[in-house]
């Protein structure tokens, strides 16, 4: 077999991308050797190198190039792992996690990334697919976080709720708290004598206009008809009335 030197094997792996050929060689020729422990000056050393190769736009893009390479190939079918092995793993990651330097930089690295628009709205967008294509997982998700906050409704709410309690007595309930979700949704009113129907509150603070005809129509394709109500309107008493008896009118007559 051809010998291949530390050196030459570390310059191919930071130079160019290797065939499996010499990846086998660069493989072989390493196999056994111990390595010296890497001291603090070998480790920045080294970090300092590794950053002005990333800083090569080619060098990074043959890297980046190699990286999606790997995830194209055919993974080979592992054997199952032991609880052994299950165990093993579970103690060193829980390890790693204790350690609160490492915290730390994952906590850093997390904020960074987070505070580029682009990648939160792209995460806003992932989460929202998958919570649409997977309606439990977004029940789910809005119970666990409700048992935690122990949802009451607040004080536009509970005005709002007196005015549909005294148009249409013990015709709506409070749904806010998670008593009731409709594919991930939870509406805030609901009447619970038989009339699909759903009285929403909006803040001008949290909502659009926008968010008034998708929720509408979101709700419309389970049965319901919806009634958004914005907390500006709770200033003016009559014309509010007005607008939910044109919308419970059948509930009061029934």
């Amino acid at each position: 077999m051809e010998n291949i030197s530390t050196r030459q094997a570390c310059a191919s792996i930071m130079g160019r991308i290797q065939s499996l050929e010499t990846r086998r060689k660069i493989s072989e020729s390493l196999t056994g050797r111990k390595g010296t422990p890497f001291t603090e000056d070998r480790k920045r050393k080294y970090s300092e190198i590794r950053k002005k190769l990333w800083a090569n736009q080619e060098w990074r893009a043959r890297q980046i190039s190699a990286i999606i390479g790997t995830w194209q190939l055919k993974p080979k079918k592992q054997p199952p792992q032991t609880e052994e092995a299950k165990r093993r793993i579970s103690q060193a990651v829980k390890c790693r996690f204790n350690n609160p330097g490492v915290r730390e930089r994952l906590s850093e690295v997390s904020k960074k990334v987070h505070q580029q628009p682009e990648i939160r709205q792209k995460h806003s967008d992932a989460t929202k697919k998958y919570l649409s294509e997977h309606p439990e997982m977004a029940e789910k998700r809005i119970r666990t976080w409700l048992a935690s906050a122990k949802m009451k409704p607040n004080k536009c709410e509970l005005k709002l709720l007196a005015i549909l309690n005294e148009l249409a007595p013990n015709q709506y309930r409070y749904t806010g708290d998670g008593s009731m979700i409709i594919a991930g949704r939870m509406p805030d009113f609901v009447n619970v004598n038989g009339s699909k129907k759903i009285v929403e509150l909006f803040g001008q603070h949290w909502h659009s206009p926008e968010e008034e005809s998708e929720r509408i129509g979101y709700f419309r394709q389970f049965g319901f008809s919806t009634l958004v109500i914005w907390e500006t309107e709770l200033s003016n008493l009559d014309a509010l009335k007005q607008k939910l008896i044109s919308f419970v009118g059948s509930s009061i007559s029934e």
